[in-house]
């Protein structure tokens, strides 16, 4: 995959608690509260681990390496997304 279609798989995984409002059901009462909190602070985080990716595929040259540090920070935003999700 190019860099620059993991700099933005990276950004829009920041919005994957809005997508899993659709489709995963979520708890009745203070569910409000955690998504007013945790949806901005997941597409900060993402669009932050873009730039952080986009910095260090332009520093390191090694396509291995790259790909790793691709895959442990989108596992890293998805892993916090649904931990933080309230189901």
């Amino acid at each position: 995959m190019k860099d620059s279609y993991k700099f933005w798989t990276l950004i829009f995984s920041g919005f994957l608690t809005l997508t899993m409002t659709a489709f995963v059901p979520d708890s009745e009462g203070g569910a409000a509260m955690v998504f007013f909190i945790t949806v901005p602070f997941f597409i900060v985080l993402g669009i932050v681990l873009a730039f952080v990716y986009r910095f260090i595929s332009k520093k390191v040259n090694d396509h291995d390496i790259k790909g790793i540090v691709f895959s442990l920070l989108l596992f890293f935003v998805i892993a916090l997304n649904i931990m933080a999700y309230p189901y």
